[in-house]
């Protein structure tokens, strides 16, 4: 079984080889002891990855104020940063997901 390093590793791989594959945009949000936008919009993935190993896990599960902050993120990486996502269809797929 492999690791989530060695599994990183492998798709930078694949991506340095086939420039038709495109990085998709994410972001972390919690809700618990913080309902917040961790980490805005974002196709660095070391960087997200960072920001999840730091996160304390616990607390109350407020799903529904953690739904909102998440459908407000994607609603502002459109309005903010839609130019700049080659495909602005999937953050409206996100969104409708998260609702």
């Amino acid at each position: 079984m492999s690791t989530p390093s060695s599994q990183r590793t492998k798709l930078k791989e694949l991506k340095t080889n086939d420039e038709r594959l495109l990085d998709e945009y994410i972001a972390v949000t919690t809700f618990g002891h913080e309902t917040k936008i961790q980490k805005a919009l974002t196709n660095n993935y070391d960087d997200i990855n960072e920001h999840i190993q730091v996160l304390t896990l616990g607390g109350p599960s407020p799903l529904y104020g953690g739904m909102l902050i998440s459908m407000e993120t994607a609603h502002i990486a459109k309005r903010r940063y839609g130019p700049d996502i080659q495909d602005e269809s999937k953050v409206e797929q996100t969104v409708s997901h998260i609702s």
